[in-house]
């Protein structure tokens, strides 16, 4: 696996934000997460506030694609 020193900490935050019980703390505060992957999925979180997600810096284009949560 490659990556630079933050790549770890970046592959976790991937991997915990299409839990659907990811909790609320966890999400608000992956919601200023450097990769915008990260961001977008945060965003979309059922178990944040409108407001809170409405805090996150995403964008979503075209090819963006979110997994169901299951």
């Amino acid at each position: 696996m490659s990556g630079g020193p933050g790549a770890l900490p970046t592959l976790r935050a991937k991997g915990v934000v299409g839990n659907p019980n990811l909790p609320r703390e966890l999400g608000v505060a992956l919601g200023s997460d450097p990769d915008p992957y990260v961001r977008l999925h945060v965003s979309m979180h059922p178990g944040l506030t409108e407001a809170e997600r409405a805090a996150v810096d995403y964008e979503v284009k075209p090819q963006d694609r979110l997994r169901r949560l299951t």
